[in-house]
């Protein structure tokens, strides 16, 4: 929603309503009221002169579907706007099972308040220009904004139209005068060069060090190192890991499934890349991602002063070396984290029956498609960032256990501080699936009312589309109307697992978002993207 540097721009069209004569657009073009102000601008910039700024102004407003309205090659090219009132927004690229009003707030609360400050006063210096003619009685003011709408158009600038309540004449106090619209645009400017940067290349790579708090579930634990060393053993080779393992049931067996690696030829795994912390108390993934943090490898760190790259992983979590490329092109000491948003897959049973196909292998599963899965933006528990990074934020919460809550504090710990947080999706992150209980934690602990909602809302989100549950609950319908074979038998619940997940979305974020995933198109939809070469 930036002007170009050096150019503050106001540009506007004011309609009363009614009466108000449509002219055309190279008329209301002319009419357009654009001020410029020279800011301070990066010494690598240079800034723009007035008549620069205006003529490319009014070449995106010219552009702009804003004026008049402009061809589209189909229904998926038009840009919705989003409607809002002084106090909500209802945004419509949310989508699915996303919060269908919200509160703005921040950067958001920031450019809606400007504008509507910007519109009064338009509204004002009109009142001031035709007082003779209109014999108003007040001026505007935030108060007689009644409603709006706004889109963005990704190569021209962000638009807004804007409904005030018309002031009335003088000694007209009962009789409504109608409304006014104001149409207003942000122009955005165009591309400026910032910064070049060249990355270290394959031999120069910095050493990740992973880190994975466990306890128990050793199956998939043993699926997780099949996968870590063909990824980042022998494809990336600047991997290490650490696991923290909790307690003593299933310790000696997580033991042998590293000892086993390490004795594997041509596996690449040694003690220099591999080891296992034991605790022997309640899991709390807050307290091992600290302990594995603080210990660092004493053969690759040097000593504990040096600073170290780490993820902090799951076990559910499936990566491609490219992902590792990126945690190391999105981290910087004292600077910036990386928050990837997980493509998380649902019940194959449920996504891969309804297609009347059999489970195929988990590698053949790692498709992005609305049917496969849904991007897990309430969750954070996977992160890069630098060890000197996190303890000066001093980590996470220790005092949760069980399901969830500590990840979203350590990310607004992050959000609150100076720090750049890159929070984007992530075509190389998989979150797999796995069945989930919510009745409490390994140790015998009951879930917190908080922990309990998000853990059963994580359990439908994590289970199929919104139409393919609509499947399975109007299965009966279907069959009725249809022939057997295209609507097989429903399929078999999975076993439920002994442990409770160790992963878990934010408590308060996952409370206040609806349960529901974005898209949810009918089984055997196209196929975005594929992610082990993501």
């Amino acid at each position: 929603m930036a002007s170009r540097p050096g150019c503050n721009v106001a540009s506007s069209t004011t309609r009363e309503h009614p009466g108000y004569r449509k002219q055309d657009a190279a008329q209301e073009t002319s009419a357009l009221n654009i001020n410029f102000n020279a800011t301070a601008l990066p010494p690598s910039i240079n800034a723009p002169t007035n008549s620069e700024c205006a003529q490319y102004i009014r070449k995106q407003i010219l552009n702009a579907e804003v004026l008049k309205g402009l061809p589209l090659n189909n229904e998926y090219e038009l840009i919705p706007f989003n409607h809002f009132t002084i106090s909500r927004v209802y945004p419509i690229d949310l989508g699915l099972g996303k919060r269908v009003v919200e509160k703005p707030i921040g950067f958001k609360r920031k450019d809606l308040l400007e504008v509507l400050m910007k519109a009064v006063d338009i509204l004002n210096k009109n009142l001031t220009q035709n007082s003779q003619e209109q014999k108003t009685s007040q001026r505007y003011a935030l108060d007689d904004f009644l409603e709006g709408l706004y889109r963005i158009e990704p190569t021209t600038g962000t638009q807004y139209e804007l409904y005030f309540r018309s002031k009335n004449k003088l000694g007209d106090h009962h009789h409504n005068n109608g409304y006014t619209k104001i149409v207003l645009m942000r122009p955005f400017a165009p591309l400026q060069s910032l910064i070049t940067e060249q990355l270290p290349g394959p031999k120069e790579k910095e050493l990740i060090h992973v880190i994975l708090p466990l306890s128990g579930r050793t199956s998939t634990f043993q699926s997780f190192m099949e996968k870590f060393v063909k990824i980042g053993l022998k494809t990336d080779r600047h991997v290490c890991l650490t696991v923290v393992y909790f307690g003593e049931e299933g310790l000696s067996e997580a033991r042998s499934i590293m000892s086993r690696v390490i004795r594997t030829k041509n596996s690449g795994a040694s003690a220099k890349n591999l080891r296992l912390l034991a605790l022997n108390e309640t899991f709390s993934r807050g307290k091992g991602l600290r302990v594995g943090a603080e210990r660092v490898w004493d053969g690759e760190a040097g000593n504990s002063a040096k600073d170290v790259l780490l993820f902090m992983c799951d076990v559910d979590v499936v990566f491609s070396a490219r992902f590792l490329d990126r945690c190391r092109w999105n981290t910087k000491p004292g600077k910036k984290v990386y928050y990837p948003v997980v493509f998380s897959l649902y019940n194959p049973h449920v996504v891969y029956t309804l297609q009347g196909r059999e489970v195929p292998p988990e590698t053949e599963q790692l498709v992005i498609s609305r049917d496969t899965g849904f991007w897990r933006d309430f969750g954070y528990g996977m992160t890069c960032q630098y060890r000197s990074d996190f303890l000066k934020v001093r980590g996470f919460d220790e005092d949760i256990v069980g399901w969830g809550g500590e990840d979203v504090m350590l990310y607004r710990k992050y959000v609150r501080s100076n720090m750049k947080v890159i929070r984007a999706t992530d075509p190389g992150i998989f979150h797999i699936w796995h069945p989930k209980v919510c009745s409490g934690t390994p140790g015998g602990q009951k879930l917190s009312p908080d922990q309990y909602r998000a853990c059963i809302r994580s359990r439908a989100l994590n289970e199929a589309s919104h139409a393919q549950l609509g499947f399975l609950a109007f299965r009966d319908d279907i069959a009725a109307n249809s022939s057997p074979a295209k609507y097989p038998p429903a399929p078999p619940a999975p076993p439920a697992p002994h442990h409770h997940p160790q992963q878990a979305p934010p408590q308060k974020r996952a409370a206040k978002s609806g349960v529901g995933t974005p898209g949810g198109g009918q089984p055997g939809g196209s196929v975005a993207g594929k992610g082990p070469s993501s």
